[in-house]
């Protein structure tokens, strides 16, 4: 899987949730198995697997939404072959897919300077079974007997090209530059729940994500939202010792980061965000680490 948000990959390599949430596919060898349904309430579900893993990914469909996206991505143990997903989410639900290869296979576009492959291979088919999934409160329901799908090898392209592209700040100009890129990152941790707030502003905009990891029994669960905004919404002085924040929907509420004498860090407001079955998190109080950055 490339990353459960089709339209915000860089956000994969940005922040350490997402590289296990939004690209738990990371090795070079091996394949992706996955297909996307429509789902009940405007939602998309997207299934899929490798080795071991099996996951169901919940978000808006990307045309929806240009400049925003809101997923959750429900990970559990399986069986997954290449020719079929097998695996139990507990209390919401089962997949239990045959993959039949048919049709013509695919070759992705060449990218520059890379270790190993340098393009994907899609071979398309059709899954043949059983998706069952009702999201906690029954925000989201799939019912699925057969869909098109596709097996994609290798797992994960290591390109330069495409790393520049994933990380926020990471594009040159014509003349190799890099724009400077302001960032401020809060992580907090509490028992089995990680969350990550991140502001990001340069190129004439600014990025506010937020990601927050779970478990629902023997199920992980790895939400996340994004949205592009006006530069206007991340303040900031230039002695890097104060932000202000105020990003538009999925998030609510804004918040003031203050870096004070004797190293103090304070993080507070009534920022929040919702999260497809998962509506209101709070984003600030006490924070494991607080970072405010300027690149060169």
């Amino acid at each position: 899987m490339k990353a459960p948000l089709r339209c915000a990959a860089f956000a994969c390599v940005a922040t350490a949730l997402l590289a296990v949430a939004a690209a738990p596919a990371s090795a070079r060898n091996g394949f992706d198995l996955s297909f996307h349904v429509a789902a009940s309430n405007g939602y998309e579900v997207t299934v899929g697997g490798y080795g071991t893993t099996a996951f169901v990914n919940v978000a808006r469909p990307p045309h929806s939404h240009p400049r925003k996206a809101e997923w959750s991505t429900y990970v559990a143990r399986g069986k997954v072959s290449s020719t079929a997903i097998d695996a139990d989410f507990g209390n919401l639900g089962s997949v239990a897919m045959r993959f039949r290869r048919s049709g013509k296979t695919v070759l992705g576009k060449r990218h520059d300077d890379c270790i190993g492959p340098d393009r994907y291979t899609i071979r398309p088919g059709v899954f043949v079974g059983s998706v069952r999934f009702r999201g906690e409160g029954g925000y989201v329901s799939a019912n699925v007997h057969r869909v098109k799908g596709k097996e994609v090898t290798p797992r994960q392209l290591f390109c330069r090209d495409i790393f520049l592209e994933q990380i926020e700040g990471g594009r040159e100009n014509a003349r190799g530059e890099r724009a400077k890129v302001t960032r401020f990152q809060a992580q907090m941790r509490s028992g089995l729940t990680a969350t990550i707030f991140s502001a990001t502003e340069g190129h004439g905009k600014a990025v506010f994500l937020a990601e927050i990891e779970q478990s629902i029994g023997s199920v992980g669960v790895l939400r996340g939202a994004l949205v592009h905004a006006s530069p206007a919404t991340f303040a900031f002085d230039s002695a890097l010792s104060f932000a202000g924040v105020t990003p538009p929907a999925p998030f609510s509420g804004s918040a003031s980061f203050q870096h004070g004498p004797g190293g103090r860090k304070e993080w507070a407001g009534s920022l929040a965000v919702s999260f497809p079955g998962a509506l209101d998190v709070p984003l600030t109080g006490p924070q494991d680490r607080l970072q405010l950055t300027r690149s060169w």
